[in-house]
This record gives structure tokens, C-alpha cells and sequence, in this order.
């Protein structure tokens, strides 16, 4: 029996301006990127305004509504903050951050540990409404996960002045789609035996990774459109595969029982940095307003490259722009990719801002030009973003290109090998190998007369890896 409990910052952007001027706390907050309100206060949301609503529309519809315009920068340090807090209170959890104002943490090993001890349970927030009157054993393990989604969203608030909403269920999946139900400020914990009940009147887009092309391409193959199209199909497996590949099919069919054996797994450094753009539909007429767009977000990823350049020596080596475009009928296609050659973008630890801006803008709009010539006009764009990516280390080279060089010359031993694994264990981003050997000494306890008898082979293996 597994407990996730899912963790969702409510209307985030919102919130984090509403937290830095309490004088708008009540008003209908409305937060602008580009020509369109991203995102709103439930404020403004209780008064009909939505997502990625034009500016201008937007205050037609509520003439009062406090429009602000974006701080990514701010908004990036706020769920830093959050997030840390957050890492502090469930210390003894898996931790897996998802995005800037969602995470996941597996809380089981605690809720076992709270269970041995045999103190009172009480429940807290909303359970999924259900016709059973029975309750299975494991659900007193979901009740216990409440009290811990409880205790950190009040910790939170009290600690970082943010509201969060929660969903309390046995996998992630799960977890993540009754967290909506009680927003904001309130949690939801989806019992055992009202899975199904639950799952079944739901549209299959709710489930991730099922997005509007595939749904549309499941309903007109298969005539499937809700998830209960699926479960209540003893041929839907064949039906899938036929329609979307056998791994998205199997995917598919778990999600829509309620399986996910997904693990929470906490991340390490981020992978790539990106930024994105999201337009009026033949709001990009020329050339030279693409430039500025891309100018926009190439700024903003120098800014955050220069910090993480100075905090973990690594640089990126390949930009990626992504974009989608506007159909006559008013659709958004899918996105589609464009990748610059590996290692075209060359940034070294000592470039400014506004160098690293200048070589990413002009990689950026280089790579995107080209496809943009041959497939669409400039007009047809609807949603873009610049992303670095494949980062490599500054001053020095990894554990595995060490090891490889020594590998070329001479044919590592057992001991070896085995310094190897728990060396890049235990050092993956750094290039002081002795320092590893030496946590290994301390970690395994190596007697001081080994250490004496090994210290000669790794004085030889350091010699040459620094040739």
C-alpha cells in the first residue's frame, strides 16, 4: 500500500503578487504575459474570467479587475522558497517537485511509522463521494496521509503565506486528479473503493499525457470519448492499439482502472531551462516582431543561465525551439520541435548577461528561421518557447570521462571498478575524485592499513587521469 499526496499551489502567479501586496487580497487579480491574462484570482474566475484571455476582453468582462503584468523572476524564487520548506517538512518523504507550483511526495513510510504507533486518527478535508457505505484496511492509511497533507499545507501557509490545495490517493495519477476538486485551499483523498466510481464519468483528456489530438483521434477510431468508454469494453486493449501504438494503449488502459505504479523520485540539477511565448492567433506580422519575441525570452533565460552558470559550473551546449501554429479552423496543431546541431551554442563560464543573451537570440532565431520559411508564415504562430539544453561541466571533466581515459590505457581491476560505481555515486557533480574515495573510506570504514596498501594504485589512477 503506497500514500501520494499530490501538492498544488493554488492560481500561483496570482498569489504570489497578491503575497508581496496584501492590499489586493479580495480584488479580482488578473496576472498579463504578452497581450493575454495567464492566468487570474479565483476572485476573477468566480466572475467568468478563464485562462489566456486577451487583455482587453478580459476588462471588458470585469472593468474593475487589477491586471498586473508578469515576474517570472519572482515567481521562480517564491516556489524556490515554498518548495524548500516543503523538502525541510518531509524530510524522512520522497520529495518529487513537478513544475514551478506542483509536487509529489510519497508519505508511506511515515504513515507506517504513525500506524505502529496506534495513536488516534482523525480525518481531514473532503473524501471523493462514493455509494459505498464500506471502507477497506488501506484506507486507514489514506486517512493517516490526510493528517500529513493537513499538517504541511497549514505549515505553509503559516510559514510562506501560500495557500495549496491537496490530493490524497494510493499512486500519483490518482492523487493529481482529486486535488481539483476542492480548490482552492482545500484537499480531497480518493478512497479505495470509490476508484472506479470516480474515474469512470471523467473525459480520457483529464488523463496526462492524453492530450486534445490523441482524444480526438480515440473517438473517432474507437468512439471512445469518457473513461468509462474504456473499462466497460472488454476489446478496448486491441481497439488502443490499433489506434495510438501498443506502449500508449497498455499506458492508457492501467490509467483509466486507476493504476499507476509510477514512483515518486526526487529530481537532481534541472536537465534544460526553457521560456515560453504564447501569442494571439496573426498577432506575429513580420520578421522583426519575431525577433523581438525571441529577444524577450532569450533575456530571461541568460538571466537565469548566468546564475546557475555561477552556482553549479555547467553550460549548455544546444538550444531546442518549439512552437505550434493556428489552423484555418481556429485549432491549435501540435507542438513541433526544431533542434540547433549538438554543441552549436558555445558559452563559457565568463561571458555577461547580455554576451550569453546575444549568442542564445541569434542560435535561437538562426534555428527557427529556416523551418519557419519552409513550413508556415509568421502569422500562423500561436505558442513558441527557447530552451537550452545538454549541459556539460565547466573546469574539468565528470567521473565518467575520467574513468574512460584511464580505461584507454589500462584495464581497470575489481577494486577499481567497484571505487568507480561508489565514487559516481556519491560524487556526480564534482571532479575531486579523491575526495570520493575518501567518503567511501569513511562510508565502508576501510581499516587505515587497506588504505595504506590502495593508496599507491589510486596515486597512480589520479596521475593519469590528470595527463
Amino acid at each position: 500500500m503506497r500514500v501520494i499526496i499530490h501538492l498544488d499551489i493554488d492560481c500561483f502567479y496570482a498569489q504570489a503578487e497578491i503575497v508581496q501586496d496584501e492590499s489586493l487580497r479580495g480584488k479580482p487579480v488578473g496576472v498579463q504575459q504578452n497581450q493575454t491574462i495567464s492566468t487570474c484570482n479565483y476572485e476573477a474566475r468566480a466572475r467568468g474570467l478563464g485562462k489566456m484571455v486577451n487583455h482587453v476582453e478580459a476588462r471588458k468582462l470585469i472593468p474593475d479587475l487589477v491586471v498586473i503584468q508578469s515576474h517570472m523572476e519572482l515567481y521562480r524564487e517564491e516556489s524556490a522558497k515554498i518548495f524548500e520548506r516543503l523538502n525541510h517538512i518531509c524530510s524522512d518523504c520522497l520529495v518529487e517537485i513537478s513544475g514551478i507550483d506542483e509536487a509529489f511526495v510519497d508519505v508511506t513510510e511515515r504513515v507506517n511509522q504513525m500506524l505502529s504507533l496506534g495513536n488516534e486518527h482523525v480525518f481531514y478535508g473532503h473524501s471523493v463521494p462514493t455509494s459505498h457505505k464500506k471502507y477497506s484496511e488501506d484506507d486507514l492509511w489514506l486517512v493517516r496521509g490526510s493528517e500529513i497533507a493537513h499538517q504541511v499545507r497549514e505549515t505553509i501557509l503559516i510559514e510562506c503565506g501560500y495557500q495549496l490545495s491537496a490530493g490524497v490517493a494510493n499512486n500519483k495519477l490518482l492523487s493529481k486528479l482529486v486535488t481539483s476538486l476542492n480548490k482552492p485551499f482545500g484537499q480531497t483523498t480518493l478512497f479505495q473503493l470509490g476508484v472506479n466510481e470516480f474515474l469512470n464519468p471523467l473525459m480520457l483528456r483529464k488523463i496526462p499525457k492524453i492530450g486534445r489530438i490523441t482524444s480526438e483521434k480515440l473517438f473517432k477510431e474507437c468512439g471512445y470519448e469518457k473513461i468509462r468508454d474504456v473499462t466497460f469494453d472488454s476489446n478496448a486493449l486491441s481497439k488502443l492499439t490499433r489506434a495510438i501504438g501498443e506502449t500508449t494503449a497498455l499506458y492508457l488502459q492501467s490509467a483509466c482502472n486507476g493504476v499507476d505504479d509510477s514512483k515518486v523520485i526526487p529530481k537532481g540539477l534541472k536537465k534544460s531551462f526553457m521560456s515560453e511565448f504564447t501569442f494571439l492567433p496573426v498577432s506575429i506580422k513580420s520578421t522583426a516582431l519575431l525577433t523581438e519575441k525571441i529577444n524577450i525570452l532569450c533575456e530571461d533565460l541568460s538571466q537565469r543561465l548566468v546564475r546557475d552558470i555561477s552556482k553549479n559550473q555547467r553550460t549548455p551546449t544546444r538550444v531546442i525551439v518549439r512552437y505550434t501554429t493556428v489552423a484555418n479552423n481556429g485549432k491549435e496543431r501540435a507542438y513541433r520541435s526544431v533542434s540547433s546541431a549538438k554543441d552549436s551554442l558555445s558559452i563559457t563560464g565568463k561571458m555577461s548577461v547580455g554576451e550569453i543573451h546575444k549568442v542564445v537570440k541569434e542560435l535561437s532565431f538562426e534555428t527557427l528561421k529556416n523551418r519557419l520559411s519552409q513550413e508556415v508564415d509568421y502569422h500562423e504562430l500561436f505558442r513558441m518557447s527557447v530552451g537550452l539544453y545538454d549541459f556539460s561541466k565547466i573546469n574539468g571533466v565528470t567521473l565518467d570521462e575520467m574513468f574512460n581515459r584511464v580505461a584507454q590505457k589500462r584495464s581497470i581491476s575489481e577494486t577499481l571498478d567497484s571505487d568507480y560505481k561508489l565514487a559516481l555515486s556519491l560524487q556526480k557533480e564534482e571532479n575531486n575524485l579523491e575526495l570520493a574515495m575518501m567518503k567511501r573510506r569513511r562510508t565502508e570504514k576501510i581499516p587505515k592499513s587497506k588504505i595504506v596498501q590502495n593508496n599507491q594504485t589510486q596515486t597512480s589512477l589520479l596521475r593519469f587521469i590528470k595527463k
